[in-house]
């Protein structure tokens, strides 16, 4: 080649100490007014060599950021009040889970519960009087003796298939418990109980029913796509049985009338591991109308599959219903892209929204649903926070 002709490059190769320097956004979480958005940014302490998350907000209109939470810790999952003067949050720290609240105005936090194990899930009632989550303890939880937590077992008596996970280690004996906690007194209230796990919990509307997900086979490690979706009261009543087709559940979201679930899921329990597409399913609480796959011909599973060098694939994924029901927000990915997509709530064909070659690594509506949080990287430039301030009910929008 020509040297006149050829092209230097002004880039600078990546170096291991610029890992340091990555600040990445990790997850979105709207305001009920559509007005503030929550993120989380995870970094990386070079002294430590840990990775740490904090909580940061964003001002729809004057786009300025501001840290909403400091130190060496792990700060995830932040959700508004209805009434958005606050924000309730997951902190790892001193390795335990604790339940925080902080004002949107910013001021001191407010430790509501500190526990021995993993919280997930977690939402508001309307009246903001209590939190509703998914809780399991760990085994050290259950040991008196302080000294003898931090004391490695001598031998593990091993009774199940699915004993131990990558960077978890060895799992809990515990099973995960619906659980609400009283606000003004920190009362925790057990809700569910049992010998299964009993998952990913949702609040209707009104705020008098939790929807969740439980794999009640003989041998869930075994038949691991096998789940069911029940109802309880807030109260604590017997749990109801919401017919479905066997197979796997994910993300059940109760419609804003309260009248019918949408979950993520499909009808093959015999799947021969992620060959069946993951759709969009729509049942009445009572079980009538019958559970609906909404999107049949969608050749495509409804999250996001993308992975990379910063971050896995989506884990089960996640679906929002739009304020007045009639569509169904979701995550798509298609050739090597991930996109924002909606389906009507009758069913049929998905529209994206938010298209191009992009990955959009999570999202969030709320209130009218007017406008959507996104966590978008593309080809061109690094992953970064954006919010898409478009209408989605009436445009799409391409990456640029």
């Amino acid at each position: 080649m020509n040297k006149s002709t050829r092209k230097v490059s002004l880039k600078k190769p990546i170096k291991t100490d610029d890992l340091f320097n990555l600040k990445l956004p990790t997850s979105v979480s709207f305001s009920n007014n559509e007005s503030k958005i929550a993120y989380t940014v995870e970094w990386m302490d070079k002294k430590e060599n840990k990775y740490y998350q904090n909580l940061h907000l964003v001002d729809v209109n004057s786009q300025e950021s501001v840290q909403f939470t400091h130190g060496n810790q792990n700060d995830s999952a932040a959700v508004w009040s209805p009434d958005d003067s606050q924000i309730a949050f997951i902190s790892g720290r001193n390795k335990k889970m604790g339940i925080y609240l902080m004002p949107t105005v910013g001021g001191a936090e407010k430790k509501l519960i500190e526990i021995d194990g993993a919280i997930s899930n977690m939402q508001w009632t309307p009246d903001c009087k209590f939190l509703v989550f998914a809780l399991r303890y760990n085994d050290s939880h259950f040991i008196e003796d302080e000294k003898k937590k931090k004391e490695q077992p001598v031998y593990r008596h091993i009774t199940k298939l699915f004993y131990r996970l990558d960077g978890l280690g060895f799992l809990p004996k515990d099973k995960f418990q619906v659980y609400k906690l009283e606000i003004a007194t920190s009362k925790l209230t057990k809700l569910t109980k049992g010998k299964r796990d009993n998952l990913a919990p949702h609040l209707s509307p009104d705020g008098k029913s939790i929807a969740f997900i439980s794999n009640r086979t003989k041998d869930p490690d075994i038949e691991m796509d096998r789940d069911d979706i029940f109802i309880i009261s807030i109260l604590g009543s017997k749990e109801k049985r919401v017919p479905t087709p066997d197979g796997p559940i994910h993300s059940v979201r109760f419609s804003p009338d309260g009248k019918t679930l949408a979950y993520l899921g499909h009808d093959n329990p015999n799947d021969d591991w992620g060959s069946t597409n993951v759709h969009i399913w729509k049942v009445g609480v009572k079980g009538t109308p019958k559970a609906k796959d909404l999107i049949p011909m969608f050749d495509r599973s409804a999250y996001d599959e993308s992975i990379t060098d910063t971050g896995g694939v989506g884990e089960g994924g996640d679906i929002r219903w739009s304020k007045d029901g009639k569509r169904i927000y979701f995550l798509g990915s298609d050739m090597g892209a991930t996109n924002l997509f909606y389906v009507p709530a009758r069913g049929g064909k998905p529209t994206r929204i938010y298209s191009g070659k992009c990955h959009i690594k999570g999202f969030s509506v709320n209130g009218k649903t007017q406008k959507a949080a996104l966590v978008h990287a593309d080809i061109k430039t690094r992953v970064r926070f954006k919010s898409a301030l478009h209408s989605m009910a009436v445009r799409k929008k391409r990456c640029s």
